[in-house]
């Protein structure tokens, strides 16, 4: 975990809750139980779809970084319950038009950061119709 902020604007950083790029179901697990966290950085983390089960428990989280990660169409499943913002995917492979169903399910998005380069027009056009209140970029 890169960074973690709380609905009092509190930094988590040099908590146990930053462990460099290994993450585990443990580590996501224990984020899970502070119900205040409002940001979470996963960028270049092997975090895995399974372990964003547990952000559902996070009824403050508003900004989440999952740039340059492994996540596919069914990590993001996990995410379409939760209260998410803004989102950062760019850079994750396997992100692209199989997740737009998805995506244009999270309705709470007021932005959204994808490597356009993995979509198609169509799926881009799909995305910002479901999301007319989301910067998509």
């Amino acid at each position: 975990v890169k960074r973690l902020v709380d609905a009092y604007g509190r930094d988590f950083v040099g908590t146990p809750f930053f462990i460099g790029s290994s993450v585990s179901v443990t580590d996501v697990g224990l984020i899970a139980q502070l119900p205040s966290i409002q940001n979470v950085d996963f960028d270049d983390t092997d975090i895995t779809d399974n372990d964003l089960l547990h952000l559902k428990r996070l009824p403050r989280l508003r900004v989440l970084f999952l740039n340059s990660t492994s996540i596919s169409k069914v990590g993001l499943e996990h995410l379409v319950a939760t209260p998410v913002e803004i989102l950062h995917l760019q850079h994750c492979p396997r992100i692209d038009d199989q997740c737009v169903s998805v995506l244009s399910r999270m309705q709470s998005l007021k932005e959204l950061y994808i490597s356009k380069r993995n979509f198609s027009p169509a799926g881009i056009q799909q995305l910002n119709a479901a999301l007319p209140n989301c910067k998509i970029d």
